[in-house]
């Protein structure tokens, strides 16, 4: 069954290549906190540019707005104080 963020209008421009490592990743964050998180979206990120690719700050933002579906109202506060504590490294 295709999965409901696989409808975004977003996900048009994402690369094949991309987006097969962007399932794997949304199957692995399905459920964890953003402690959780954050570790396999870095390392995800980290694999990503050792195959000489990123993701483009869109793309990032759409794999957190599908994370964030899941979570409860204070675990997206955190996930949003932690993104935030990222943006000024």
């Amino acid at each position: 069954m295709k999965a409901k963020w696989m409808d975004d209008p977003r996900i048009r421009t994402v690369s094949p290549e991309k987006l097969k490592v962007m399932i794997l990743l949304m199957e692995q964050a399905k459920g964890k906190t953003p402690e959780e998180f954050l570790p396999i979206l870095l390392k995800t990120s980290q694999s990503l540019e050792k195959a000489g690719m990123t993701f483009t700050p869109a793309e990032t933002e759409l794999i957190i707005d599908v994370i964030k579906e899941d979570m409860s109202p204070a675990e997206k506060q955190k996930l949003a104080f932690l993104q935030s504590l990222m943006k000024k490294h």
